[in-house]
């Protein structure tokens, strides 16, 4: 439960832990497994030039940012990790932003759920203090991302919410090659 302000108190869920990075790490070797033709490459917009970067974004509900550059057959690609953390939004099924997060955090946490119409009753009635995820892609192509968990939940919700993200990697991976046309 947040009673700061994050300028007094910052967000922890805004950096990307060990677990969001195994999980990011999971899907960039999918990618490089899947295509021989597809490359990390260095990115000359950044000291050293590595391949990944990692920075602070720090806009409202995002931290830090994961870049990784690629490239296929001299095509430069590029996409985008964003670590995401928002607190007391009841709208979350609303917003397309936080949408398949949502979904994946009612999949997880409230099975019982599936296979059933979802009214604003059953919503108001969901108590979700914060949402934390990964989000995949960019606003040109599309968001999409992975709920995880947050280092305020219990560790049975947290684990059960990095369990189940690391199950859909493959979908993600998916998402990835369709989104930025990687065959």
């Amino acid at each position: 439960m947040k009673f700061f302000p994050e300028s007094w108190v910052p967000d922890p869920d805004k950096k990307f832990n060990q677990d969001d990075q195994n999980i990011i790490n999971k899907i960039i070797e999918k990618l490089l497994e899947e295509d021989k033709n597809l490359k990390l490459r260095n990115n000359n917009n950044f000291e050293g030039s590595p391949s990944k970067v990692i920075r602070d974004i720090n806009q409202s509900d995002y931290g830090q940012q994961i870049d990784v550059f690629f490239s296929k057959n001299e095509k430069a690609l590029h996409v985008s990790f964003r670590k995401f953390s928002s607190y007391n939004n009841k709208e979350f099924h609303k917003d397309d932003e936080c949408l398949s997060m949502f979904n994946q955090y009612l999949e997880c946490l409230h099975p019982e759920l599936l296979n059933q119409p979802i009214d604003r009753n059953v919503l108001n009635n969901i108590k979700i203090n914060k949402l934390v995820g990964i989000q995949i892609g960019d606003y040109r192509r599309g968001l999409s991302g992975l709920c995880v968990g947050s280092v305020e939940d219990n560790i049975d919700r947290s684990r059960n919410l990095y369990n189940q993200a690391s199950k859909q990697t493959d979908l993600f991976v998916d998402m990835i090659k369709e989104k930025f046309k990687i065959d």
